[in-house]
């Protein structure tokens, strides 16, 4: 094999990378041939493994019946972007037979030597599958023509020319009636390049032979190919050959692809849907099995006609004109509560002006009456102090009596605007409370400053660590009830 198992897998899945797969659950076979090129580290490309690859033996039958069961248990546990099946046609085919059978689906299926296999040829039911197979061979390069005037060089440094493997297949079908498969490629191949390195050798000394494999490169029906001391490597990128529509596509090398890689593949319901074509000519298969029906077409197959298209178009106008007719309506109706809202909106702001307005009047009305005694109490005691019939302490005990009356009258007029109205028209409100964060002792301190001059009152404070330093109140309010 010109390129070892783990590196065809990784381009295989840096190709599918780019394509949007992120994740990826892998089986192998216990052959040591499939565990070593299963045992990739797939997070160098940019894609997670959800779980250890599950490695069985194929030579139990019973084996490895109960391994593509608890593998498809870890595909429906896991959901995969990419299944990878490490494993020779007998497993890999069971694998995916076994996903197809529980309807468990990934979004890319990648194997090697399956759909080259000769057996594979009989298997109808995984021809639209979308399967990657990967291998290091497939009949490439030039016709027979162009290669015979080409390898003439070659034909005279070995008996059995540089043949590529595109003239290698040709006359291999011609001879055995069967195309050459990668292990009739792979020993024609290196006998290419054994007999080539004896010849340029020039004898069958082991030192002369390994110089001269090690300083030629040789086409070969495996490709071009070159080898080191320690290993060999093809120019050439893997051969990658997927199932598509039932025919088989090659997606690399890129020199000799005829298509691009299909990402992701269909479900195995929509499979299903195509291979039984149930939507007709009337309709395309989903990825869920069902039908997407073409326009003036209905049912589950797509069998039932709606009638003329101008019918059908017709229909679809009015429903179009009754859903414009619903949007108008519901904008209107949602106009018109906004201008309902925006007119009690507006009245409740009448009222409140109005509300304000007699505050105002009642209240002036209120403190002139009430202002009005204790003002006359002074001027009466001013015109008898003028005619000094009167002694000076008791004219100063009235007008210091009629001065405490009017501020408390101003008191109330104050406690009459901002705690209540204290009318009996119950249209009237209280202002809003303003809290803010306030010393109570401060308060109290203030309050008690101003009784100072009543001598028959005394005011005793007595404050705990308890109460807090401020609290969120209206100062202003509890200063005025409590002076």
């Amino acid at each position: 094999m010109l390129i070892p198992g783990d590196r065809r897998y990784l381009y295989v899945l840096r190709r599918a990378r780019a394509s949007g797969a992120r994740t990826l659950l892998s089986v192998t076979d216990a052959t040591l041939t499939f565990t070593s090129a299963c045992g990739l580290d797939s997070s160098s490309v940019g894609i997670r493994q959800l779980a250890p690859a599950l490695v069985f033996d194929q030579t139990d039958a019973s084996n490895t019946s109960a391994a593509v069961r608890v593998f498809a248990d870890m595909v429906q546990q896991y959901k995969p972007d990419v299944v990878l099946c490490c494993t020779n046609f007998v497993g890999g085919s069971a694998v995916l037979h076994n996903l197809r059978d529980r309807d468990l689906h990934a979004k890319l299926y990648v194997t090697s030597g399956l759909i080259t296999d000769s057996r594979f040829a009989s298997d109808a039911t995984l021809r639209s599958s979308g399967i990657v197979d990967v291998s290091t061979w497939a009949p490439f390069g030039s016709s027979v023509s162009n290669a015979l005037t080409l390898d003439f060089t070659c034909r005279t440094l070995s008996p059995f020319g540089c043949l590529n493997g595109f003239v290698f297949d040709t006359l291999y079908t011609a001879r055995f009636n069967t195309s050459a498969s990668l292990e009739n490629a792979a020993v024609f191949g290196a006998l290419e390049v054994f007999t080539q390195s004896v010849v340029a050798a020039g004898s069958l000394e082991l030192e002369a032979v390994l110089a001269a494999v090690t300083g030629h490169r040789f086409t070969t029906a495996l490709g071009e190919v070159q080898f080191g001391y320690t290993m060999h490597m093809g120019t050439t990128d893997p051969v990658m050959r997927q199932l598509v529509d039932g025919r088989v596509e090659y997606v690399s090398p890129p020199e000799y692809a005829t298509a691009n890689l299909l990402y992701p593949v269909p479900t195995w319901a929509l499979q299903r849907c195509q291979q039984s074509a149930a939507c007709g000519s009337h309709g395309a298969c989903n990825n869920e099995g069902g039908c997407e029906c073409s326009f003036g077409w209905v049912g589950s197959s797509c069998q039932h006609a709606v009638g003329h298209p101008l019918l059908a178009l017709a229909g679809l106008l009015v429903l179009a004109a009754l859903a414009g007719l619903g949007r108008y309506l519901h904008t209107a109706r949602r106009s018109r509560l906004e201008l309902m809202e925006a007119a009690r909106r507006a009245k409740e702001r009448e009222a409140m002006e109005e509300v304000s307005r007699r505050v105002h009047v009642r209240t002036l009305s209120y403190a002139s009456h009430e202002l009005a005694n204790p003002l006359f109490a002074i001027m009466a005691t001013s015109e008898e102090l003028t005619r000094a019939t009167m002694s000076s302490h008791r004219a100063a005990t009235y007008i210091l009596r009629a001065s405490h009356q009017m501020e408390r009258v101003l008191q109330d007029m104050a406690l009459s605007c901002m705690v209540d109205s204290d009318l009996s028209d119950e249209t009237l409100h209280a202002l809003p409370m303003e809290y803010t964060p306030t010393s109570i002792l401060a308060v109290f301190r203030d309050v008690r400053h101003r009784m100072q001059h009543l001598h028959s009152l005394q005011m005793v404070m007595n404050f705990t660590g308890s109460i807090p330093e401020r609290v969120l109140l209206d100062g202003l309010r509890l200063h005025q009830l409590l002076a």
